[in-house]
């Protein structure tokens, strides 16, 4: 029954949730994540703990016990995001009805198609809580290559790159050539019939939990032995914060995407004020704008951060999901170089605080038609080296252009990969070309 005191409750209760909402909605800019809380991982070990809660397994040795383990929750590329927004909630499950009419139907009804963890479908936003930030993690699903290849063609395949994952869906921010083909957006568990939802997701916060040696055991493979797929701004710049240094630093593979606005907006605040940085002495005297592009941009925290954030990496791929071009009002009489000088430099001397060695592998992707322009200046000046732009991989199975870029003078192996991006004649179509936006002199009017 319905009575006042339960509905005085309801619009109590409504309103107060409703403030909270559009306390955060109304906002710009969200308050600051909170930070990791470091007191479960510094708790002493006990001998009774481990010889209660781990049992046998603390009798098997140290390299079984990991072997065991990454079988378990190790060797994937896993997506870790941080976003702030309505909690997901899932849906409960549909039950087909029991009455007569629809239990000897001739037409049952036809199932939903399955979607990676169930996003969108099985998972969606509760738009009734306030928003808040969401820690989201799953298992990588996106497909090898692209699945409308002929799988029986000697021709190897092209390889869908980190920058095309489509496995945790947004907001439309970059047009992909995903987008266009919705085949090689899918994820291969959507289309095997075998896969279960519990396979995209990880599944190892049990183990953790279970006792302090399976917390140490499973941290080890967890971090050490997976590659991290990122793509949240706030969760790349605030990291140090976020999560434990000693996981940190126990990674050895990433895979981060940097998206700082809308790149189809041809206006990336980021972007612009790295031009800034590099402007003429100005003639009229400093404004509060002017201040602001003295600070260092998030571009040039990424680069300083992940050095000294990730000190053990063996691999790193960097997508820079942004309109790199310099604005129309940069005084350029070489914008290749510039971009080369002001763009790509930075991360080259990221990648070298790092340590490049032949061991290790680093590529950095940007805007496909920024690709072409400095493989056709690589073909124009060293014929030689504009071999090396085609790269094979996987035993030859699939492929993907890039350009080898030496790190260090003399050390042969020692450099990194510049790979195409995100596809800006996808967004800006074939016309894009004509405007001549990199200075080339090249009006060929075609996309690339």
């Amino acid at each position: 029954m319905d009575t006042p005191f339960k509905r005085w409750l309801k619009q109590r209760f409504q309103s107060s949730k409703e403030a909270t909402t559009n306390h955060y909605e109304d906002h710009d800019a969200p308050p600051e994540p909170p930070p990791y809380r470091a007191n479960c991982a510094n708790m002493p070990a006990s001998t009774a703990d481990i010889r209660i809660m781990y049992g046998p397994f603390q009798h098997l040795p140290l390299e079984i016990r990991q072997q065991i383990l990454g079988h378990a929750f190790g060797n994937r590329t896993l997506h870790l995001d941080l976003t702030f927004e309505h909690p997901l909630t899932r849906k409960p499950s549909r039950r087909e009805k029991t009455n007569k009419s629809t239990r000897f139907s001739a037409h049952p009804r036809p199932t939903a198609s399955r979607t990676h963890c169930g996003l969108g479908t099985d998972l969606v936003r509760d738009a009734s809580e306030p928003k808040q930030w969401q820690w989201f993690s799953c298992v990588c699903h996106r497909r090898l290559v692209r699945a409308h290849e002929d799988g029986g063609s000697s021709v190897p395949k092209a390889r869908i790159e980190p920058c095309e994952d489509g496995c945790i869906p947004r907001e439309p921010i970059v047009k992909r050539v995903a987008s266009s083909t919705p085949s090689m957006s899918l994820c291969h568990c959507e289309s095997a019939g075998t896969f279960s939802a519990d396979e995209c997701f990880i599944g190892v916060i049990g183990w953790l939990l279970a006792c302090r040696q399976a917390y140490l055991d499973g941290t080890a493979v967890l971090y050490g032995t997976n590659s991290f797929h990122i793509s949240s701004l706030p969760l790349l710049l605030n990291l140090p914060r976020l999560l434990p240094p000693q996981h940190l630093a126990a990674i050895t593979s990433l895979e981060l995407l940097w998206t700082f606005t809308e790149p189809a907006l041809l206006n990336d605040e980021t972007m612009n004020a790295v031009w800034a940085h590099a402007q003429p002495e100005r003639e009229a005297a400093p404004s509060s704008t002017d201040q602001q592009t003295d600070q260092p941009t998030k571009f040039h925290r990424l680069c300083d951060l992940i050095p000294t954030t990730f000190p053990n990496l063996r691999r790193l791929y960097v997508a820079l999901q942004a309109y790199i071009p310099p604005p129309s009002t940069f005084p350029s009489s070489d914008v290749i170089t510039d971009v080369d000088r002001l763009v790509l430099a930075p991360v080259e001397d990221m990648f070298r605080r790092l340590g490049p060695t032949q061991d290790k592998e680093f590529a950095l992707a940007i805007q496909r038609g920024g690709w072409q322009v400095f493989a056709d200046r690589l073909r124009q000046r060293d014929p030689h080296r504009a071999e090396r732009v085609f790269q094979v991989l996987d035993g030859g199975k699939s492929y993907r252009e890039g350009i080898w870029r030496p790190l260090v003078k003399g050390v042969d192996g020692a450099g990194y990969w510049l790979r195409q991006g995100w596809d800006d004649f996808e967004v800006f179509g074939a016309e894009y070309w004509m405007f001549d936006l990199w200075r080339t002199g090249d009006y060929r009017g075609e996309a690339l």
